[in-house]
């Protein structure tokens, strides 16, 4: 996306882009992160801004799905975007109070390359400013470090952060603002009433341009809670109220970026119920299948091998993807804990030790 946009290959989205003042950030390093708050896990993203900083909305998205490098976003898409960030600047700043919940809450440092975690990794001496490329995935690291670091437990809008509308139960169409194409039976958004078809147009009282704008409100929300939403139905505005209970974050985090420091000692994937029928594994049970093992970490250092299949971890033994193992270790244990994996060898079982991150 970022060659097609920065080429202005497509017709319409070259017309867009002149009634814009078009900047192209390249590098996270002294990004303000009270302005500069997003999916910091995307490798590229749009910001629709006022010249005084009101945001007007976001725009890329991505996910765990292991199609298109799991990107979801398009030109139509962020075309349909353009328009309406254009149509709410034609109105501001009469519509300044409904854009104020599209910027965060200040940081603790204000740019990236200030928190500790990111200038002990880039410079010798912590007292100077980082150096090297600062990626913006360093971002979520710096900001779980500051947490992990006071002995804390990951949050779950740390640890899952800006889940797509999927987790709620609604699919969305790429090629246009923020437009319904199927609603999961069962799901949240069902229960509140959500249809094929509807248009989204605001949420939790924001206008709402792109599927990154849906993110951003349910990534902010305090659960539980009930956002409301505002759909154009067949031509005509409908109003719903969507119900997130404590734990309706159940998006994958295993292909984040950001993620590869807690997956530094092994990497690991669910067994499937073939593999667990032929070793006799009951299907609600831990049974993680170590793909990878980290040359220096210390469950390596312990006898952990690939290959190997992990049935029970500390006290735990039900099911649990890689996810949910991070899950464990990042929001259940705190930094340095012991943690003991227990392997599969034939009929016997072997003790695996490593300290949590």
């Amino acid at each position: 996306m970022d060659a097609q946009v920065a080429r202005r290959g497509d017709p319409k989205l070259q017309k867009l882009m002149e009634r814009f003042v078009c900047v192209r950030i390249v590098r996270m390093r002294d990004a303000d992160l009270s302005l500069y708050q997003f999916d910091w896990d995307l490798s590229w993203a749009v910001f629709f801004m006022n010249a005084d900083g009101t945001i007007y909305g976001r725009y890329a998205s991505r996910d765990g799905t292991p199609t298109e490098k799991w990107d979801k976003s398009s030109i139509p898409g962020l075309c349909a975007a353009m328009e309406g960030a254009l149509e709410l600047d034609a109105v501001f700043p009469a519509n300044k109070a409904a854009l104020a919940g599209k910027k965060g809450t200040r940081p603790s440092y204000p740019a990236v390359d200030d928190y500790p975690a990111v200038r002990s990794r880039f410079s010798e001496n912590p007292d100077e400013p980082a150096k090297g490329c600062v990626h913006c995935h360093f971002t979520w690291d710096a900001v779980r470090d500051e947490v992990r670091g006071k002995n804390g437990k990951l949050p779950d809008e740390l640890f899952r952060p800006y889940p797509m509308p999927d987790v709620v139960g609604l699919t969305m169409d790429l090629d246009s603002r923020a437009k319904v194409t199927t609603v999961k039976k069962g799901s949240a958004a069902e229960k509140a009433g959500f249809r094929d078809g509807d248009d989204i147009t605001t949420a939790a009282g924001q206008p709402i341009l792109s599927i990154a704008d849906v993110q951003w409100v349910l990534h902010h929300t305090k659960v539980p809670c009930d956002v409301p939403f505002q759909v154009t139905r067949d031509g005509k505005p409908e109003k719903l109220s969507l119900h997130l209970d404590r734990d309706w974050r159940t998006n994958d985090v295993s292909w984040r970026e950001s993620t590869g420091y807690m997956r530094a000692q092994f990497r690991c994937d669910d067994l499937d119920d073939n593999a667990r029928t032929k070793l006799k594994i009951p299907a609600d049970a831990l049974a993680l299948k170590v793909r990878f093992v980290g040359p220096q970490s210390e469950a390596g250092r312990d006898g952990l091998k690939v290959g190997d299949i992990i049935v029970k971890v500390d006290d735990e033994t039900k099911r649990m993807d890689e996810t949910g193992f991070l899950s464990y270790l990042e929001q259940t244990c705190v930094r340095g804990q012991k943690v003991k994996a227990f392997v599969m060898e034939g009929k016997k079982r072997r003790e695996v030790r490593f300290r949590a991150r």
